[in-house]
């Protein structure tokens, strides 16, 4: 089980991803954010892992730390920063930010 920081890291090391490029800025975002500890042990457990295991994780942690709708709209104002650190916010990470608001609304 990931502290909430470490799953926070691991979820924006994710969301980085999800444009399929991971910019300089979106990692000084974590690095800023989470400390080079912890940036580092997500961004390896991230590398080392299948997309579809850390999916699964980020779901389980999804439930246990943001178990309430209110809990959404901070999660999506949290990782709106990650989105917004390489200038814009694309179609998949707009998708991302709806998929989260409704998978928390079915909790």
């Amino acid at each position: 089980m990931l502290k909430h920081n470490e799953f926070l890291c691991l979820l924006f090391i994710y969301c980085g991803h999800i444009d399929y490029s991971f910019s300089l800025e979106e990692k000084q975002v974590c690095i800023r954010r989470f400390g080079q500890t912890i940036y580092d042990a997500q961004f390896q457990f991230y590398n080392n892992n299948k997309e579809s295991e850390i999916f699964r994780i980020l779901l389980e942690h999804l439930a246990k730390y943001y178990p309430k709708e209110i809990d959404a709209i901070r999660l999506k104002k949290e990782l709106t920063i990650i989105f917004k650190a390489d200038g814009k916010i694309c179609g998949f990470e707009k998708s991302f930010l709806h998929f989260i608001e409704l998978y928390l609304s079915k909790l």
